[in-house]
């Protein structure tokens, strides 16, 4: 996808542009100090840079100088140490615990995936959960139905481990109700027993139900999503998802974040006084023009608001 491609032609020269920074750049009268892991995978070199170029950019306006440094890099101690340091932004698990070691009066922002119970502990601080908010996925889900020939969505089915999930589907059943929507949240411990809701659950359905697939590794595998989409298909139910892959499963649609804005919401973060843990807001999304077609939405109305359409052609 040509939205990946451009990632890729960014990331080295900004990344190394972000090792240089410490040691030549004239400092602002504060510094923003990024931290991110010291192990990087490929994938992960690929979302760091669009990241970090929105927190930069949104520094920049404020006058804040920004220096993005691996967690095992010895600059990190010089910097905390010093006096000019206005906050901290932790990517990852490991970079925001070794936050810690900041002065109290240093903001401390965080973005990462956790569990339920890491969750719990991070709400007396700032900063971003890495999934997609409930909230703007049920609007979008609200827009498409509103524009095909399906009735109006009563209920949404959600799988979910409590341990890996419970925080989000908690916050998700109060996002629900904001558009009248009933969310069912189906309990899990293993996938065998996913496979065993929801040969109990899709017979059941009918139009006005729709399911979220999760990222929870309790919930999904491929051969439960191919379930999941034959019946959907057949029944003529709407299939959403926080993992942009799943389009290509035959998912009507999915969400995935807007990299360079979800920089510069941490950036904005920085200046808040009160603590704030969220979920994402900036959001791409991707859609399934074969299944959209299936269900009466034209394409050609909803294109403009995608990133991501696939296939390209309904015939493909």
């Amino acid at each position: 996808m040509s939205l990946f491609r451009t990632y890729i032609k960014v990331t080295l020269a900004y990344l190394l542009a972000a090792y240089c920074f410490y040691s030549s750049v004239v400092y602002a009268d504060e510094i923003s100090l990024v931290v991110y892991p010291q192990s990087l995978s490929k994938n992960s070199v690929n979302f760091l840079a669009p990241i970090i170029k929105g927190i930069t950019a949104t520094n920049i306006d404020a006058g804040i100088t920004t220096i993005a440094l691996s967690e095992n890099d010895p600059k990190i101690v010089d910097l905390i140490s010093g006096n000019k340091l206005r906050s901290t932004i932790a990517l990852g698990k490991s970079a925001f615990m070794l936050s810690d070691i900041v002065k109290p009066s240093t903001k401390r922002i965080f973005l990462g995936q956790f569990d339920t119970a890491t969750i719990t502990k991070l709400s007396k601080h700032t900063g971003l959960i890495f999934t997609p908010n409930p909230g703007v996925l049920f609007k979008r889900l609200h827009d498409i139905v509103k524009a095909s020939q399906i009735p109006k969505v009563k209920q949404v089915h959600v799988v979910y481990n409590e341990g890996v999930s419970g925080w989000l589907v908690e916050q998700a059943k109060n996002d629900a109700a904001k558009h009248n929507i009933i969310l069912i949240a189906h309990p899990t411990s293993s996938l065998s027993q996913t496979a065993n809701i929801y040969t109990t659950l899709l017979p059941n359905l009918s139009a006005i139900d729709a399911i979220w697939l999760l990222n929870d590794r309790y919930a999904r595998n491929e051969s439960i999503i191919e379930l999941i989409v034959r019946a959907a298909w057949e029944k003529r139910i709407a299939v959403f998802s926080s993992r942009l892959a799943d389009i290509k499963s035959s998912v009507l649609f999915s969400a995935y974040p807007n990299l360079e804005r979800t920089g510069s919401a941490l950036s904005r973060l920085a200046a808040v006084g009160n603590a704030s843990t969220t979920t994402l807001r900036s959001l791409h999304f991707g859609l399934n023009s074969r299944v959209a077609a299936h269900i009466g939405v034209s394409i050609d109305v909803l294109e403009p608001e995608f990133m991501t359409i696939y296939p390209k052609h309904v015939s493909e």
